[in-house]
């Protein structure tokens, strides 16, 4: 699996690198990646276990294995649909998530780098395909950063306790909020976010594979 990676961190580098209209560059990485992702088979450390709890448990069979609501219900919705169109929403939704974090935070011409360093990363790539809750939580935290940038502590407060649904790790990201209250430059604060967010991937790792 090392050579994909090599050839999807490649293409999906050199095309925001080289593109004049940088947002059409991390649109079609993006896409590139979601196309990955999405129509991957038994690709991840934990993908057959999911598979097995998707197609032999119901709803109450995986809260009694200790399993959030928020992902049991998407189990129940996606049921008749089958794991395989789970996949593919699942991908959609992080791949969209980080197009619009990139797209708010980084600056243009940084597209490329920060892309390389995701997908060169063959831990974080197998740890993203194989963590699905985790990553559904992450993506919801990525998505209501903007409420915690505008300060509005009821809002980011709700996203957190959806994103706890699907893992209930992300109510961690509660404590992120006092940060905006002290007095630093916006691109400290997105430095701090940052390392926090590469920390918090770096644990969810660490204990998924215990």
């Amino acid at each position: 699996m090392l050579y994909p990676l090599l050839i999807l961190n490649f293409i999906c580098t050199i095309i925001p690198l080289l593109m004049r209209n940088k947002k059409r560059g991390l649109q079609i990485s993006m896409s590139i990646l979601f196309i990955f992702l999405a129509l991957r088979y038994n690709f991840g450390n934990d993908y057959s276990a999911y598979n097995w709890l998707f197609n032999t448990s119901d709803f109450s069979g995986m809260i009694d294995a200790r399993i959030e609501y928020g992902y049991a219900l998407l189990c129940l919705i996606f049921k008749p649909l089958g794991f395989f169109v789970l996949i593919i929403a699942w991908s959609a939704f992080y791949c969209f998530a980080l197009y619009k974090t990139f797209r708010r935070y980084i600056p243009h011409q940084y597209y490329w780098i920060v892309i390389m360093s995701i997908i060169s990363n063959a831990d974080l790539v197998f740890f993203g395909a194989s963590a699905i809750r985790q990553t559904l939580a992450f993506s919801c935290i990525l998505l209501i950063l903007p409420y915690l940038e505008s300060k509005k502590p009821i809002r980011y407060a709700l996203g957190v306790i959806i994103a706890s649904l699907f893992h209930q790790s992300a109510l961690v990201f509660i404590a992120l909020y006092p940060l905006m209250y002290l007095n630093l430059r916006n691109q400290i604060f997105i430095i701090v976010l940052g390392i926090i967010a590469i920390m918090f991937m770096t644990v969810l790792k660490s204990q998924f594979e215990s």
